[in-house]
């Protein structure tokens, strides 16, 4: 919070009405996480045969190999996310 705050991001909203920011803010990131449990339920729901074959191959790749997966796909939600902001 205290990020977007120091970037400058919505100064007019914070200095007037702060309590309706946070609040607003408490709703966006509860609406952010209920979408991405749609989203992470729809795959296994719609497509649970290619979704277990594709479990099966995460869990043999190296650890290295997943945590450059994780690495690439939070970089690519912080730019998403980045760009939503402006």
């Amino acid at each position: 919070m205290l990020f977007f705050i120091s970037l400058g991001v919505f100064p007019q909203v914070v200095c007037l009405f702060p309590q309706i920011y946070f609040t607003y803010m408490s709703d966006s990131i509860w609406a952010a996480v209920a979408l991405a449990f749609i989203i992470e339920g729809l795959v296994p729901l719609l497509f649970p045969v290619q979704w277990k074959q594709t479990m099966q191959k995460i869990a043999t790749f190296e650890q290295g190999q997943i945590r450059f997966v994780g690495l690439v796909v939070t970089l690519l939600g912080l730019l998403l996310l980045t760009f939503m902001l402006r």
